[in-house]
């Protein structure tokens, strides 16, 4: 994703079907097709990242998007979680991959669980609160004790070099 993007993420709690999957693409597609700010196209795109992120890109360069354009993409980010019965996750939540599946943790579950050894400071971090496509780009799918000093988990690194 370019770096003069606008990032908005979409977390779920639960990896999506492969009925979901399809009816998501179909969806974000048609919308993102005529999706527009002031009457002016939105140059966009969306993917789905580890089948329970979606993730919508928009080139602000030449155009800023408008509170009534994000409003529409939130509701049809609304529209398709009515129709398939989707229950988003919570973006104060924690994505982190572990064994082999991503999960949702609160920070004191993520505290409990790395003081646990159930996760450990390799383990991918997926930062949900990222808004630019640089961030995008540097952060995303990142081990957590690359966010130690954001997360304030001030032990974790030297957890992870014991």
């Amino acid at each position: 994703m370019a770096t003069e993007k606008s990032v908005f993420i979409f977390p779920y709690s639960k990896p999506f079907t492969e009925i979901q999957n399809g009816t998501i693409r179909a969806e974000l597609s048609q919308f993102l097709h005529s999706w527009n700010s002031h009457g002016t196209d939105l140059s966009s795109e969306f993917r789905i990242e580890e089948n329970q992120f979606i993730v919508v890109s928009v080139d602000e360069s030449s155009i800023t998007v408008g509170g009534c354009s994000k409003d529409k993409l939130f509701k049809t980010i609304s529209n398709v979680n009515s129709l398939l019965g989707l229950t988003p996750g919570n973006v104060g939540k924690f994505y982190v991959r572990s064994e082999g599946k991503v999960i949702e943790l609160s920070r004191n579950e993520l505290r409990n669980k790395l003081d646990e050894g159930r996760i450990l400071p390799d383990n991918e971090l997926f930062p949900t609160w990222i808004t630019g496509g640089q961030e995008f780009d540097r952060l995303w799918a990142k081990p957590l004790f690359h966010f130690a000093p954001i997360l304030r988990l001030e032990n974790l690194k030297t957890n992870f070099s014991s």
